[in-house]
């Protein structure tokens, strides 16, 4: 396989650092919130992956575990954002010579898993996901 994982901030809600044991995070019974990455007044716009990036670490988004969990439970996601919005995962993973990153898209009626490129420009209407404290 030529995609190999080379980085997750995975942290757990009131953790302040990245938590090497985010693969025995049980989500089971968790509540998740759903931060969105324009702040309330802000106009869409697209940003770079690299800024996205850092927000993702700074908002303590969960990774491709915790998006494909919501996917086998999709009646934890908000209708709301069943309008055009991505859910954007905090793993990052190298494949063909590019950083990607997991993310939810809303499309034919369920929530479809896909990997995005890092470098490519975004629409910042999307939003992260992490526990609740």
């Amino acid at each position: 396989n030529s995609i190999k994982m080379i980085l997750n901030f995975c942290i757990p809600a009131g953790n302040s650092k990245e938590d090497p044991d985010c693969d025995k995070i049980d989500f089971t019974g968790k509540n998740f919130e759903f931060i969105p990455v324009l702040k309330p007044g802000d106009k869409v716009v697209k940003i770079s992956g690299e800024i996205l990036r850092e927000q993702v670490k700074l908002e303590r988004a969960l990774g491709e575990r915790g998006l494909r969990y919501l996917k086998d439970h999709p009646e934890l996601i908000p209708e709301r954002l069943k309008t055009n919005k991505y859910i954007i995962g905090s793993t990052v993973w190298l494949g063909g010579g590019c950083l990607k990153v997991p993310c939810l898209f809303w499309g034919g009626g369920e929530w479809c898993p896909v990997f995005n490129y890092l470098g490519d420009d975004w629409v910042s209407d999307g939003v992260f996901v992490r526990l609740c404290a």
